[in-house]
Formats: C-alpha cells, structure tokens, sequence
C-alpha cells in the first residue's frame, strides 16, 4: 500500500499538470521562450540552452504537447534568424519570453549570472517566469513579479 502512494501522488501531479495545460491552451495564451546565441558558444551560452531545455522538458512538458509554450533556438549568424532578432533588437546571445500580445521579458542577465555555476537558482527562476507568465490573468508582465530584473533587450 505503501508504493501505492508516491505513484498516487505522480498520477496526480500528471493530472493537474495537463488539465492546467489544457485550460491555458483554451484561454488563448501562449508563451514562447526564445534563445539567441552565436556561431560560437562559450560555456554558458551552452549551459543557458541546456538548462533551459531541462526546465522545459522537466517542468512544462504539457503545455509544451498543447502548443502553449514553445522553444526557439536561433543562430544569430544565420539569414533565417535577423527578421526576429531586428524585431527583438537582440545582438548578442539572448533568452526571451515573448506572449501572445508581443510583450517580452529579457531573461538574458539572470541566464549569464546563474546558468553555468549556479544552475538550480536559474532553472527555479526561469520555472518561476514562465509559470507567472502562464498564469497572468492580465496582458501586461511584469518580470519583477517572476523575480527577474531588467527587460530591455540587450543582453550582459
């Protein structure tokens, strides 16, 4: 009986998880995380991606199967990537939440400052800006709400 409860509690949490994924999706926002980098990437622009997807896959894996969250990952040296990156005026390596209405908060000095050497505080923070992202009842962000600070977009 005792196994039955861990197993109880993840079924749960799988529930909950898709049923507010579900609920996010028919209200109408949607989130897109986008992450801009160079040809060549030095450790933390690595450990940015890499953590970045962890946070997704571990945390956000619903909503990202109904389409409401959606990583992009550009190469700024490519063609393809300078429509977004002139819209965003990013020239360096960059992580952004942009939603539905275009509103964007740059994640960029939290991501340099904790993604390599500290990459539990980054990943509860991005955790943490996403979900109030998802979450916001208003059309505004406020990235002071989801513990970041600063929002233009230039990056560190």
């Amino acid at each position: 009986m005792k196994k039955l409860f861990p197993l109880a509690g993840l079924l749960a949490l799988l529930v909950c998880s898709s049923a507010f994924a579900q609920a996010v999706a028919q209200s109408g926002q949607k989130l897109d995380v986008y992450y801009f980098h160079s040809q060549r990437r030095c450790p933390t622009c690595l450990a940015i991606e890499k953590e970045t997807r962890r946070v997704l896959d571990d945390s956000f894996k619903a909503e990202m199967g109904a389409g409401v969250l959606k990583l992009t990952v550009l190469n700024l040296e490519k063609e393809e990537s300078q429509p977004l990156a002139k819209k965003f005026e990013i020239w360096g390596s960059s992580l952004l939440l942009v939603n539905a209405q275009g509103q964007m908060i740059n994640l960029s000095p939290m991501a340099f400052a904790t993604a390599r050497k500290q990459p539990e505080p980054f990943r509860e923070q991005l955790e943490a800006a996403i979900r109030q992202q998802l979450s916001a009842s208003t059309a505004s962000p406020t990235p002071e709400a989801a513990g970041v600070s600063g929002t233009d977009a230039q990056p560190q």
